[in-house]
Parts: C-alpha cells; structure tokens; sequence
C-alpha cells in the first residue's frame, strides 16, 4: 500500500511538473476570416475588431502602421510583460512572438511559460470571434 502510494504521489508530481513546463511558442500565419454573413471587411474593420479582442483579453494594443498592431501585456507588478504583433488584412490576420519578460522564454528552443502560451492562444481565439460578429464601417442597413 506505501509502496502503491509512493508511486501514485510521484505520477501526480511529474504530471504537475509537466503541466507547468514551458510550451512551444505557437504563432499563427494567415489566418483567414471571415463575417458570420460572409460579406468582406474592410482594412478598418479588421483593426477595430483586433483592439477591441486585444481589450476584452487585457492586452494594450498599440496600432504601428496600418495593417500592423503591437499587443502588450503586463502584470499588475510589472513581474512580467508579453508582447506580440498582429498583422492584418482584410481576410487574415497574424500573431508572431515579439518580446516578453519574466516568462522564461528561451530563444534556442523557441520555447515559453505555459502560462504566456494560454494567453497568446486566448487572444488568438477572442481576435477570431470578434472579427465574426463584427459589423462593417458604414453598414446601417
């Protein structure tokens, strides 16, 4: 029975340990999307869907150029901050790994905390969903 406990308590260590370790840095490359509707968006409408799921996710979105905007995150202690770029277009979008501190992002292995890689994924989905639902420039009607 010890034994059979010693063993279980090791598996739920190494599985907590493994929960934990950093994950592959996942960008996302041309990502097409669309309207519910299927009617296009504008260049502008994209931006605007962006910065709005970069908000909801708590991200502070900087627009650099059109078609191009730098998400930042940060702590409330400033222990640790995660930026990414997102260029767009019409049709897609992209989210690239820029730059972050405090969340062991190792360059050789292209690797980061679990917990950076939940917040890029999260934003990539909130950036999907709202471009979605979003209504064009213009469109009263």
């Amino acid at each position: 029975m010890e034994r059979r406990l010693g063993v279980m308590l090791s598996l739920f260590a190494g599985a907590l340990l493994m929960g934990c370790a950093p994950l592959p840095v996942v960008n996302v490359d041309h990502e097409q999307v669309q309207r519910e509707d299927g009617k296009q968006l504008s260049l502008d409408d994209m931006e605007h869907a962006i910065r709005m799921a970069a908000l909801m996710e708590e991200w502070k979105p900087e627009v650099v150029a059109p078609g191009h905007i730098v998400a930042t995150r940060r702590d409330d202690d400033n222990a640790w901050t995660l930026s990414v770029d997102i260029t767009y277009s019409a049709t897609e979008y992209s989210v690239d790994y820029k730059d972050s501190h405090g969340l062991d992002y190792n360059p050789v292995k292209h690797v980061i905390a679990h917990h950076a890689h939940g917040m890029i994924s999260d934003l990539q989905d909130r950036i999907r969903d709202a471009v979605k639902d979003i209504v064009p420039a213009g469109a009263g009607n």
